[in-house]
């Protein structure tokens, strides 16, 4: 028998990593993460753990592997901020009387089959591309409501309309230096509305 224990009350880490792990809806995945904690009760660690190190590092290996099996794909890769969560939470139920504390898990990695990732890329793609579809139809909407309003308020005022033909005809060649050969129907409907205008 020895007669000491070294114990090391500093803030440590452990890799724990799971392989071929099945989700709750039934996806194998693999996760890498790390644990921190640190001795609390040195005298509890050193009478009545034989090797605390490889003691936490266990029941790190299987709470993750209990986690993973009671989260769907889903929850482990939309928030691992929750799934940290649980597994600190079984550590410390499961090493609640072995003086170990500040226990801290961070998750590094997911990965998935490739098969599934492509999957779920093509996925992402189409409903990105059905996001767009959904967008630019209502742009569309929008424009020809505003086309209608716009065709009221013309059939409501045609000098409008005139003044607006030759608002389209000078913006389109402005900058252009070329001469404007107007319609005769179109040059008397202009006169008429400037006339109108000025009277």
């Amino acid at each position: 028998m020895k007669p000491y224990v070294a114990v090391d009350t500093r803030k440590q880490s452990t890799v724990i990593s799971a392989e071929n792990t099945l989700t709750l809806d039934g996806v194998s995945v693999a996760v890498d993460s790390i644990l921190f904690w640190k001795v609390e009760d040195v005298k509890r660690v050193a009478t009545e753990l034989l090797d605390y190190r490889a003691m936490i590092s266990q029941v790190a290996q299987t709470s993750l592997r209990e986690t993973i099996s009671g989260m769907s794909l889903a929850e482990i890769l939309g928030n691992r901020e929750q799934m940290d969560q649980r597994i600190r939470t079984v550590i410390a139920d499961k090493s609640q009387d072995w003086g170990i504390g500040g226990i801290g898990v961070q998750i590094r990695d997911v990965r998935i089959p490739a098969e599934l990732n492509d999957a779920m890329s093509r996925n992402a793609q189409a409903e990105k591309e059905k996001q767009a579809r959904v967008t630019l139809a209502s742009s569309e909407v929008a424009i020809a409501e505003q086309i209608v309003r716009a065709g009221d308020i013309y059939a409501a005022n045609p000098a409008a309309l005139k003044i607006r033909q030759m608002n389209l005809i000078y913006e389109m060649n402005k900058n252009k230096g070329t001469t404007i050969l107007i319609p005769t129907d179109l040059a008397n409907a202009m006169s008429g509305v400037i006339k109108a205008k000025e009277s």
